[in-house]
């Protein structure tokens, strides 16, 4: 007869026919490694590019990096989006944290219309998803931007560990 047993560590599994790992630390293990594979596909994204009549419409100066990060995040967005969510992998760290975090936040993504700025805890390049009026990803994660502004109250482990907000 073959037996079922638990993909992380090959121990036997119970006779529960719904079950999947043997303990509750090889089903946490499986999610850790399902997070970072995920994360390392992320960080592959493109970068989103401008049109080159951008130029013409961008503004001098300081100013400048902010209004074409607003334009590539409204230019790209699906007909559905009404808000999007920013995620990050900073430093050692193996997984994406993504921001607004829902449980810091009334609303778990910045807004497309009226325009939001991001939120967010360093600068970085952040993944880009886009969000439906009932707080649901369209598509998935997209291409990244380049934040530079940040809030310094927000930390970076305050974010979510995966792009699909979770209403509180």
């Amino acid at each position: 007869m073959n037996e079922r047993r638990c993909p992380i560590c090959r121990r036997r599994l119970s006779s529960d026919p719904r079950a999947k790992f043997c303990k509750p630390r090889c089903r946490w293990q499986a999610y850790w490694q399902r997070a970072v594979h995920t994360s390392e596909q992320l960080d592959a994204l493109p970068f989103a590019v401008l049109p080159p009549d951008a130029d013409d419409v961008l503004p001098k100066g300081s100013d400048r990096s902010l209004i074409a990060m607003q334009m590539a995040l409204i230019g790209y967005a699906p007909a559905a989006a009404r808000g999007y969510r920013l995620g990050i992998k900073q430093g050692d760290s193996q997984i994406h944290r993504w921001f607004p975090a829902a449980r810091h936040s009334n609303l778990p993504m910045f807004s497309l219309d009226p325009f939001m700025w991001p939120a967010v805890p360093v600068p970085g390049n952040y993944v880009v998803v886009y969000i439906d009026e009932h707080y649901r990803p369209i598509g998935g994660p997209r291409f990244c931007v380049g934040v530079d502004c940040v809030d310094s109250q927000i930390l970076y482990s305050d974010g979510d560990r995966t792009y699909k907000p979770r209403l509180r």
